[in-house]
């Protein structure tokens, strides 16, 4: 999702920092378009770095998909009035975040479900269709990914909560013969 996020916001013409938490990351996310790299699997703090980057000011909009791990450090990397949507929970579910954690810089948090955010079929058709223009023009790539037997679904599983995968992964289906 990383790698779909940094294409599409650098088509709307934003400056995007993205953040990775390995080499491997780092160079898809760098080949996808990114303007900046944080590497936060390293020995060294993100926060101080991305508050480098940005002069002190932070990002006005962070998507977080790693939740337990990062979506405390994620709040406190926007800049005021600045925006962060959680939407996933691959080192476990996002915290609980009081909203006078937010007051200071008028900050916001939104959270996005997969299977609830759109609540119409017509909606879910648009927007599909959008992606696959972008798709179609060239400016969306999508990357390689990585298949798991069936019988290995708890392998994929513990690949993402270690956050060891890089782009998407596929589940195949046993053969029978």
């Amino acid at each position: 999702m990383g790698q779909l996020l940094v294409q599409w916001c650098k088509h709307l013409g934003a400056w995007v920092v993205g953040t990775v938490s390995s080499e491997a990351k780092a160079a898809a996310v760098r080949v996808a378009g990114a303007d900046a790299v944080i590497n936060y699997g390293r020995d060294y703090a993100f926060l101080d770095e991305l508050l480098s980057l940005t002069e002190g000011k932070g990002v006005d909009l962070a998507f977080d998909a790693v939740g337990a791990a990062t979506l405390a450090t994620t709040l406190k990397a926007l800049a005021r009035g600045g925006t962060a949507v959680s939407y996933g929970s691959a080192s476990g579910p996002p915290p609980a975040i009081e909203p006078r954690q937010l007051a200071p810089k008028c900050t916001r948090l939104a959270g996005a479900a997969l299977f609830t955010y759109i609540a119409e079929a017509s909606e879910l058709q648009r927007r599909a269709a959008n992606v696959v223009k972008a798709i179609q023009s060239g400016w969306l790539r999508l990357g390689q990914g990585t298949g798991y037997a069936l019988a290995n679904v708890a392998q994929a599983h513990r690949d993402i909560e270690g956050r060891g995968t890089t782009g998407k992964l596929y589940l195949t289906p046993e053969r029978t013969t």
